[in-house]
């Protein structure tokens, strides 16, 4: 008999983290979930959220550095909700 599915959860309760926090823990719950392995839902995170939410202009765009930067800081908050406050149950 094979052993149940491993789920990925937060370590905290919703409640103690920042509105911001959660909802980058919420979002990125669902892609662990799916996806099962941190690398390929931070991958999938990227290819499928970032590119369409924050889609990158042409680098000659007005505003290409600040899209690019939004992306970089989303990037960042993921991987510090993920360190901070995801865990393996």
């Amino acid at each position: 008999m094979s052993e149940p599915k491993k789920k990925w959860g937060l370590s905290v309760e919703p409640t103690t983290l920042t509105l911001q926090e959660r909802k980058d823990a919420m979002l990125f719950l669902a892609f662990l979930n799916i996806f099962d392995d941190y690398n390929n839902a931070l991958r999938m995170y990227k290819d499928y959220w970032l590119d369409t939410v924050h889609q990158l202009p042409c680098t000659n765009s007005e505003k290409y550095n600040g899209i690019k930067q939004t992306r970089c800081l989303a990037m960042r908050r993921i991987k510090k909700v993920y360190i901070d406050y995801i865990t393996l149950n």
